[in-house]
């Protein structure tokens, strides 16, 4: 009689542990699909900002450049050389304005 009860008492243990387990492995699952949904929202969250890092300010009536700390306003080409975009930049026309300013400052004479 006292094996036998030994024996169901191990049986009863061994489904209590068998049932913390599975409510621990249940808890997994859900702990592991809320991970998933918050790198779901933060690589969102990336996308927003990358899309938002790329819109540069620009003054709409002299063309400046705000700068990042909002410090300043700077002429674009400072701007481009000044966050390592270009180290130097040139300067040309394009052939539209050369027809306006070259090729028309040639007629008027």
């Amino acid at each position: 009689m006292a094996v036998l009860l030994a024996l169901r008492l191990e049986r009863y243990r061994s489904f209590m542990l068998l049932r913390r387990v599975d409510a621990v492995s249940q808890r997994a699952v859900s702990a592991k699909g809320a991970l998933f949904e918050s790198l779901e929202k933060l690589r969102q969250s990336q996308l927003t900002i990358r899309k938002l890092e790329g819109i540069l300010p620009v003054c709409a009536s002299c063309r400046h450049v705000r700068t990042d700390d909002d410090s300043e306003w700077l002429p674009l080409a400072d701007y481009l050389v000044r966050r390592g975009a270009v180290q130097s930049m040139s300067h040309g026309l394009c052939p539209e304005c050369y027809e306006q300013l070259i090729k028309a400052g040639f007629e008027d004479r």
